[in-house]
């Protein structure tokens, strides 16, 4: 009997020399020379070759790639949503409605009035019938004579003799002087005054003498006022 060492087939031919399988020599049975042929190791794969490191298995790669592709989805929503935001944020803002502020009424310029009134020396305080108020512009131009009725009688113009005298209805003023007088205040007014009124009140203008001598005084002014009212 005879023995492949390769595959251990047994064939009962001596005749035989090769086994009809592989082709490898036979060999007798009891032959204890026979040299047995091993079958060829397996080679070490890749994964050994390359220090044991295990390949990258696809299934992972395309989970790896699923979840950046769902990041950058998610991304790219939240930027949109962000933008349409601020959009309407700002077309809300554009399209408010200004509220409405009452416009206050201008007030109108004054009025500038003139009028000539004949100011008598008799009377004390004489009316001039002009109503003023306080901080109006007021103008007033006198001329003429008049006197006190003193010995020697003489006569002044609006701006007196000149020297106050005591006793008189504006002490600071020129005896027989124009002087005038709104609500509570007394000023000189001479030939020309301009300025404001520092009352409100009727406009009241007199000769400057002592209160209860007015009775034997002479002439008149005459006076030009220049007056703003509103």
């Amino acid at each position: 009997m005879k023995r492949c060492p390769t595959c251990s087939s047994v064939y009962s031919d001596d005749s035989l020399n090769f086994c009809l399988t592989d082709g490898s020599r036979l060999h007798a049975e009891h032959d204890p020379d026979a040299t047995v042929v091993m079958p060829p190791s397996a080679r070490p794969n890749a994964a050994a070759q390359n220090g044991g490191l295990p390949r990258t298995k696809p299934h992972f790669i395309y989970a790896v790639a699923g979840l950046v592709a769902l990041l950058l989805i998610i991304g790219a929503v939240f930027i949109f949503n962000r933008s349409g935001t601020k959009t309407e944020s700002g077309n809300r803002m554009g399209t408010v409605v200004p509220s409405l502020t009452p416009t206050a009424t201008p007030t109108p310029p004054p009025t500038i009035e003139t009028r000539e009134v004949l100011v008598p020396a008799t009377e004390m305080w004489f009316d001039t019938g002009i109503s003023l108020t306080k901080g109006a512009q007021l103008s007033i131009r006198a001329s003429g004579e008049w006197s006190d009725g003193g010995v020697p009688l003489r006569f002044w113009g609006p701006n007196g003799t000149g020297d106050p005298w005591p006793g008189t209805i504006v002490p600071s003023a020129s005896l027989d002087a124009l002087v005038g007088k709104i609500g509570t205040a007394k000023f000189l007014v001479g030939d020309a005054y301009a300025g404001r009124s520092p009352e409100s009140g009727s406009l009241r203008l007199s000769i400057n003498d002592v209160p209860g001598s007015f009775s034997g005084n002479k002439g008149a002014m005459k006076v030009e006022v220049t007056y703003s009212s509103y």
